[in-house]
């Protein structure tokens, strides 16, 4: 049965790399409720790649309900360790008011710590920050 093999490799597979399998559906189908819970026990042991993961799930409803609040938490989590598209997003988050109080502020400072990673979104829009 393809429960049981899927199972096999989930075994052999560190957390976030389960996440990414069950999500895209890479070797079986996709299934968001396995990749959640994949993503956020590895967030549970504090790896980045998963903290940031389970926001996109929190944020996009992949596997759960949809939760704004929380996709920020997680997307804060990440931003701390230097993650630049969870920074990136906590700056989305900020600018837009989307699961936490609106917050110029603390946008720019995620922005520009994206962008000093030279990650392409951040650096695009900070770049029509300062054309404004």
């Amino acid at each position: 049965s393809s429960s049981s093999s899927s199972s096999f490799v989930f075994l052999l597979l560190s957390s976030y790399q389960a996440g990414v399998f069950f999500l895209e559906g890479i070797g079986g189908e996709v299934e968001p409720s396995r990749a959640f819970a994949a993503f956020e026990r590895g967030a549970q042991e504090g790896h980045t790649d998963c903290e940031y993961s389970l926001a996109v799930c929190y944020g996009k409803g992949l596997g759960v309900t949809p939760d704004q609040s929380k996709a920020c938490v997680f997307f804060e989590r990440a931003a701390q360790k230097g993650h630049p598209p969870a920074q990136y997003n906590m700056a989305q988050c900020y600018f837009t008011a989307r699961g936490v109080e609106r917050d110029a502020e603390k946008a720019m400072l995620h922005l520009q710590q994206a962008a000093d990673k030279s990650f392409p979104p951040a650096l695009y829009s900070l770049a029509l920050c300062h054309r404004e």
